[in-house]
């Protein structure tokens, strides 16, 4: 209502100002004048307002356009993300096995082929592994299975592609070993734990703490190799046999490769 009142009252205004030099231009010419007056503010709000909705149309379009290009970016850049962490997982695995290359064993006479583990237990009940060389490149049972710090096991069972292997904490491993200080002849036997323990020392045999474990010469295993250090001593003189536990040298949760050495 009240913008109704508005517009009547301007036009009256410009009536009156209009016709006031009636006299001088003449009816014509007033009226004329009259209706530009009217007309120009019509036209001019007629014009912005189409101007006003192209330039929204516009900026639609632009919007659009820019949501567009935006998921094709995020596109782009998630397929980069997961191409990056490919190359990563790519390049950790070759520098792993360079790692492992160049710390292969050598030794006189006999074949060392490197292999990676694919399958291990979750569970300290099942020590074993299973690795990824087999028959395919002539992998036997009872074949010597180490890592560059120590003795991991043997192979117990050989596929055409993989093999099986026990490791030592097995509870049915057992390994001829000797201590590389007092040369005590004993037989490694594993329990499912951390440790392996000793079997058949005598009590009144003298070894000590932290001294060194090694594969026995009479062992059908790899000798020389290393096993562990004992950990703990336990038993009194009465006892016919002292209770010797060993740390194996290996950690056996962290193994990505191992070692099979052929005769």
């Amino acid at each position: 209502m009240y913008s109704k009142t508005v517009v009547i009252l301007f036009l009256l205004a410009a009536l009156a100002l209009n016709f006031g030099g009636v006299a001088k231009s003449g009816v014509v010419s007033a009226f004329k004048s009259t209706i530009e007056i009217v007309a120009y503010p019509v036209e001019w709000l007629s014009f912005s307002g189409i101007n006003s909705i192209g330039r929204f149309f516009s900026f639609v379009a632009s919007v659009r356009g820019l949501a567009e290009e935006n998921w094709k970016i995020k596109e782009e850049n998630d397929f980069l993300k997961a191409e990056l962490l490919r190359v990563e997982a790519l390049a950790g695995e070759n520098s792993a096995m360079r790692r492992a290359y160049s710390m292969r064993p050598r030794r006189a006479m006999r074949e060392v082929i490197l292999s990676q583990i694919i399958s291990r237990p979750h569970d300290l009940w099942n020590s074993y592994l299973v690795i990824d060389c087999g028959k395919n490149l002539g992998i036997y049972p009872g074949a010597t299975v180490l890592s560059f710090n120590g003795l991991v096991g043997r192979v117990i069972e050989v596929g055409r592609f993989s093999s099986k292997v026990r490791m030592i904490p097995d509870f049915k491993s057992t390994v001829s070993v000797r201590t590389a200080k007092s040369r005590i002849e004993a037989l490694a036997v594993g329990d499912g734990s951390a440790t392996v323990k000793l079997m058949y020392v005598p009590s009144g045999t003298r070894i000590l703490i932290g001294e060194e474990v090694q594969v026995s010469a009479s062992s059908d295993l790899l000798p020389g190799v290393m096993v562990g250090h004992i950990f703990k001593i336990s038993g009194n003189e009465r006892s016919l046999f002292r209770e010797v536990e060993v740390l194996p040298s290996v950690n056996f949760s962290r193994l990505d490769f191992v070692y099979v050495v052929k005769e």
